[in-house]
């Protein structure tokens, strides 16, 4: 009786740990779904102001096609920079506000 106990156990820890690995799997798929998602998300919403708005489409177009855009993308590189640094502050800031 005891030993089939201790064969009861053995199997429960067992699916435990193979739970626990279906469970680590399942969750890192649906962080990649997720991040998938958002970034179909975005697209979809660039894509559907560039629709809405032709003339930006346009001249975004003719900006990239000119050469200049060396300028702007420092200007953005600097700016998200200033934004990794500048969100933790505001949170920060924001949460002992509230």
């Amino acid at each position: 009786m005891n030993s089939r106990l201790d064969e009861i156990a053995r199997r429960k820890n067992t699916l435990i740990a193979r739970c626990d690995g279906e469970r680590d799997g399942v969750a890192a798929a649906l962080r990649h779904a997720r991040s998938c998602l958002a970034l179909r998300g975005i697209a979809s919403r660039v894509s559907h102001n560039l629709k809405a708005h032709p003339i930006v489409a346009g001249g975004v177009t003719s900006l990239l096609a000119s050469g200049y855009t060396t300028p702007f993308l420092k200007t953005a590189a600097e700016g998200l920079r200033l934004w990794r640094v500048a969100r933790p502050l505001w949170l920060l800031w924001k949460k002992k506000t509230s």
